[in-house]
């Protein structure tokens, strides 16, 4: 079974012409179903759209309140230096595993109601 994402007509006409090429070998079953991006990638948007909301209300530029967020919330990135050292800096965000995500987002809504900032859900 093979499950494909279509985000454009293009795509979708690819697609149309690999049913009609496979049909020559017998009949097909073809579902088609809306996509639900998974929870890992609700996170990151609900993520990123918290820092956005945030960052208007105090009058920050969103990706200047990403970056503080980051630094002072986020989890740290160690890489070792050839001299021996050891330089930690914030991880992306889009690499954020699904407990570091959830993290981030009760962090923020903390953030958001110690600075009075209202949320919309």
């Amino acid at each position: 079974m093979q499950r494909v994402r279509v985000d454009t007509s293009d795509q979708a006409a690819r697609i149309q012409s690999t049913i009609v090429d496979l049909l020559a070998n017998g009949p097909l079953m073809v579902t088609i179903e809306p996509y639900k991006p998974p929870a890992k990638e609700k996170q990151k948007l609900k993520m990123f759209a918290m820092v956005g909301e945030i960052a208007n209300e105090l009058g920050y530029e969103r990706e200047e309140l990403r970056q503080i967020v980051k630094q002072k919330y986020g989890p740290k990135v160690a890489v070792q230096m050839r001299n021996g050292g050891v330089v930690e800096y914030p991880k992306s965000m889009s690499k954020y595993s699904r407990e570091e995500a959830s993290a981030m987002i009760e962090r923020l809504f903390q953030l958001a109601a110690e600075t009075n900032v209202g949320l919309s859900q």
